[in-house]
């Protein structure tokens, strides 16, 4: 079921703007790393969900050089890939905020760039067609294809890898998501491809731990405004 939401503030790191004929959406900053989640704050008098950084990123310590007093999220689940790639900031029909999967075979064509910028839009057959005049999508905007979060959204024989930019990007890596603690975000990600083999600083995708090789563990990790996992070794 799609979820469709009105705000008329921040929603999620992603602003709505409408007036005067124009519509934006603030899906992430111009940078190619990620988009991290919010850590949230553990509540003393609720069962023990997260951990207390101290400012050596040691929980309790008080050393020096990393983030004091941070918060770590609870684990990242692995979650379901649905039928489709996870699509946020889409316009829905009476004018809100939809975040939802795209459908079998479609690809989540996302805009990157400094605020307001377009809302997303689910294309058939993994294409996306961006509009990249500066009357439509305005300057300095990045179409970042999103074609999969696993392999189940891929052709027979193909897998499903996030993908740095090809513009003579940096590979993909994985640093914490808040310093200090556990969970991950993706750097230098730029949209995810259904391919039949990995290429040069891509890394495979995965849904469960039956889907990574031998000696790699299916593991979460979020980056722009999505959860996803890789397959990291062991």
């Amino acid at each position: 079921m799609r979820v469709n939401i009105k705000r008329a503030a921040w929603v999620t790191g992603g602003l709505f703007v409408a007036g005067a004929g124009v519509l934006g959406f603030i899906a992430c900053s111009s940078d190619t790393t990620s988009t991290p989640v919010t850590p949230t704050a553990v509540d003393s008098g609720k069962a023990d969900t997260g951990v207390i950084v101290g400012a050596d990123g040691a929980a309790g310590d008080a050393g020096a050089g990393l983030d004091s007093g941070k918060v770590c999220d609870p684990p990242f689940p692995i979650r379901d890939p649905g039928a489709g790639p996870y699509c946020p900031f889409q316009l829905a029909a009476d004018g809100g905020i939809l975040s939802t999967n795209c459908a079998a075979a479609e690809a989540c064509c996302y805009y990157q760039g400094a605020p307001p910028s377009p809302p997303s839009f689910c294309e058939v057959n993994r294409t996306c067609t961006f509009k990249q005049s500066a009357i439509e999508a305005g300057a300095g905007y990045n179409g970042i294809a999103w074609h999969c979060s696993d392999k189940s959204h891929c052709p027979t024989g193909n897998d499903c890898f996030v993908v740095p930019n090809p513009d003579g990007g940096k590979p993909v890596g994985f640093v914490p998501d808040v310093l200090g603690c556990p969970n991950l975000k993706g750097s230098f990600v730029f949209g995810t491809r259904c391919m039949p083999s990995q290429t040069a600083g891509s890394v495979k995708l995965c849904s469960t731990m039956e889907g990574c090789p031998t000696g790699y563990t299916c593991t979460p990790f979020t980056t722009n405004a999505r959860q996803l996992a890789y397959c990291k070794a062991n």
